[in-house]
C-alpha cells in the first residue's frame, strides 16, 4: 500500500463526503470517482462511509437529471458518468436518493445528430463525452 489508502482517505472532505484531488482540496465528482476506483483496486471500498458518499453524489443532482461536478455547479455529462459510476461502485446505483430515469434522460438529451454527445444539450460533440 505504501500509505496509498491512508492518503486517499485523507483527501476526503468529511463534511461533504466527496474527495478532493489532494489533502485540503475541494471535493469534486471526478476525484471522488478516482478515489473509489483506486480503493476498489486495493479491495478497500469497505473503509469508506458509503452513505456519506451517496449523500454527496445525490446532493449534486440537478432538477433536469444532470449532476454538477462540485458545489460550484458546473454541469457536464462527464459528471453524470462519474456520479453513476460512484454509485455503482458502492452498490447504490438503484438508490432512491437520485432520480435515475431523469439522469438517463439528461444524458440522452445531450446526444447529437452525429451520434456523439455534448457536455450539455445543444453543445458540440466531444470525444471525451
Amino acid at each position: 500500500y505504501n500509505g496509498m489508502v491512508e492518503w486517499i482517505l485523507a483527501c476526503q472532505d468529511k463534511e461533504s463526503g466527496g474527495f478532493g484531488g489532494n489533502i485540503g482540496h475541494d471535493a469534486h465528482l471526478l476525484y471522488t470517482q478516482s478515489a473509489l476506483l483506486i480503493l476498489a483496486l486495493y479491495d478497500e471500498l469497505s473503509v469508506v462511509d458509503s452513505e456519506l458518499i451517496v449523500n454527496y453524489v445525490s446532493g449534486l443532482q440537478q432538477p433536469d437529471g444532470s449532476f454538477a461536478g462540485d458545489k460550484w455547479g458546473e454541469i457536464d455529462t462527464r459528471f453524470s458518468y462519474c456520479a453513476l459510476s460512484v454509485l455503482s461502485l458502492l452498490g447504490q446505483l438503484n438508490t432512491d436518493k437520485i432520480d435515475l430515469p431523469k439522469a438517463i434522460e439528461f444524458v440522452a438529451s445531450c446526444r447529437n445528430f452525429d451520434g456523439g454527445f455534448g457536455a450539455v444539450p445543444g453543445a458540440e460533440s466531444h470525444a471525451g463525452q
